[in-house]
């Protein structure tokens, strides 16, 4: 019966979470130069194997600001689904649109890390995917995916072959996807308070 009602309980988490941008604001917000702070918009989607829950590094370059954004989370909302068993074809990424309020300055995306049952998995290389916050606007910076496969390098853990989680970073322009489902989301922010910057 236990068993049961957990199942039942996830499901209802799954569909109530389910279609929501991740977002640390209010439908009502309004930008504010006064406040110092900005926005960033930017959609976080991913391919290959399939974690339970991955999450993408960014923190400040001129700043000591330091966080970590769901890119899937079984615990956050979903925007682009992610398929429940197998990995994901690359051409069939999955994830959310991140809509971040952030103090003013640079920033960058430079790691990932993400666990599947009682595993843990984590970049091993580090990259650099920067973006800059404008007090009173907010900032447009693409997608950023992340495509992770498992390669076997010949380390061993008691006779067995390792695999290692190995990655790479793609961004694009997906203005006419996210800015859509932005402007929904968000009635009182307009294309005038919108920069396109995206990241490279």
């Amino acid at each position: 019966m236990t068993i049961i009602k957990n199942f039942t309980l996830l499901i209802f988490m799954v569909v109530f979470l389910d279609g929501c941008a991740v977002t640390n604001i209010q439908e009502d917000y309004l930008l504010d130069e006064n406040k110092g702070t900005g926005l960033l918009i930017i959609s976080l989607t991913r391919s290959g194997i399939s974690e339970s829950s991955m999450f993408a590094d960014i923190r400040g370059v001129d700043n000591k600001y330091d966080d970590s954004i769901p890119v899937t989370d079984l615990f956050a909302s979903s925007d682009w689904g992610c398929p429940l068993f197998g990995d994901i074809p690359e051409n069939q990424t999955c994830g959310r649109l991140a809509i971040v309020e952030l103090p003013k300055g640079e920033y960058e995306f430079y790691a990932w890390h993400g666990n599947s049952g009682s595993t843990s998995a984590w970049s091993v290389k580090k990259f650099s995917k920067r973006f800059i916050i404008t007090p009173g606007k907010a900032v447009y910076a693409g997608n950023i995916n992340f495509f992770l496969k498992k390669e076997y390098t010949g380390e061993t853990m008691f006779g067995i072959k390792v695999p290692t989680p190995t990655f790479y970073v793609t961004t694009s322009d997906t203005r006419e996807r996210d800015l859509s489902l932005f402007y929904k989301k968000n009635p009182k922010i307009t294309s005038d308070d919108v920069q396109i910057h995206i990241i490279k």
